[in-house]
């Protein structure tokens, strides 16, 4: 009897306590629910909004403020720390090949050109990324500066006094604030910069593009908007807002920057003469230390976790000129630019 009268005491603590987890369970999915009805149709809509504003490379169309500011509350952050971490999980070995295989072709990735040949030896997408290249493939050409990185070229030229850098044909943002300094020429000199864009299936690594030496790195951190051309033609000063670091010295004609803008699943940024430094952290700050170091033509200076942008920015005679067009494909290591008053 006593255990009768036991349960019939629990059965609706019992039935209370389940019909607290189902509504619960029915709460949770509704918020979930009216989660995804904010975020697909915002998603839709900039999507539209996206496609309807595309313009073209000779009339790029910028986006307003807002649109920029509803990029910005997406966590890209967030999810290119899941990316990376993603990309840090071991493969089995019977799958590499498949999968990494797949990439490489989706992407275009040359295997012939890597110094290890055999998926099966990358343990994961992140030592793909990274992969280093055989000897010899890259031939240094002799001139004053050259490609750091396989790339393609999205815009170069000379900087207006005004101390602005053109984006894109249209589209410029201020020196300043992309290199956290407005440095000045020497008489009879100018300030150059070039902006090179590296895709998913590039070589990931960047290089020195001349004989140069660091003085400062400049962390600064930011959001993680695209940095392809399409957003390079939308979204203003991109290169100056975006996470970036940035090595500040000088070469033989004048002051010279490095800049290595991160990207939507590019937080990583890694550079080889700075080992403690870390990228897209979940509490970001801004470094600035002193980085004193001699690069030689062609000496790898760091890498991205996938695709990115350089920018550089240099001093040189007036007498520079370069030696590439807008949309150029570039190999690291081939002719950027030269002194002279004629092209080769």
């Amino acid at each position: 009897m006593n255990i009768l009268r036991a349960v019939r005491t629990r059965v609706p603590v019992l039935r209370a306590a389940q019909g607290s987890v189902r509504q619960a369970h029915t709460e949770s999915k509704i918020h979930k629910s009216k989660r995804l009805w904010v975020i697909v149709p915002a998603v839709a809509f900039l999507g539209v909004y996206t496609y309807v504003s595309k313009g073209t490379e000779d009339e790029p169309v910028v986006f307003d403020d807002w649109v920029v500011g509803a990029l910005g509350a997406f966590p890209t952050r967030a999810l290119s720390r899941l990316w990376g971490a993603v990309n840090e999980i071991d493969l089995p070995v019977a799958l590499r090949k498949p999968l990494l295989g797949a990439y490489a072709s989706i992407f275009g990735c040359n295997l012939e050109e890597a110094a290890d040949g055999d998926l099966e030896h990358y343990s994961n997408l992140q030592k793909f990324f990274g992969r280093d290249l055989r000897d010899g493939v890259r031939p240094l050409s002799p001139v004053e500066l050259v490609s750091p990185a396989d790339c393609r070229v999205l815009h170069f030229g000379t900087l207006s006094t005004n101390g602005r850098v053109d984006q894109v044909k249209g589209i410029s943002y201020s020196l300043e604030a992309l290199l956290g300094l407005s440095p000045s020429p020497r008489p009879g000199n100018k300030l150059f910069h070039i902006v090179l864009y590296l895709a998913p299936g590039d070589y990931h690594n960047f290089h020195s593009p001349a004989d140069w030496q660091s003085a400062v790195l400049r962390h600064f951190p930011g959001p993680l908007f695209s940095v392809s051309p399409a957003a390079a033609r939308k979204i203003a000063g991109l290169f100056s807002v975006n996470e970036r670091v940035v090595l500040q010295g000088s070469w033989k004609h004048g002051t010279f920057s490095f800049v290595a803008v991160g990207a939507y699943n590019v937080g990583s940024i890694h550079i080889d003469s700075a080992p403690s430094l870390r990228t897209n952290e979940a509490t970001p700050r801004k470094v600035e230390q002193d980085l004193s170091f001699q690069y030689a033509k062609g000496q790898k200076i760091g890498g991205f976790r996938l695709g990115s942008t350089v920018v550089l920015v240099f001093e040189a005679p007036e007498s520079f000129h370069f030696d590439v067009t807008p949309g150029q494909r570039l190999r690291y290591g081939e002719q950027l630019g030269s002194l002279g008053s004629t092209h080769p």
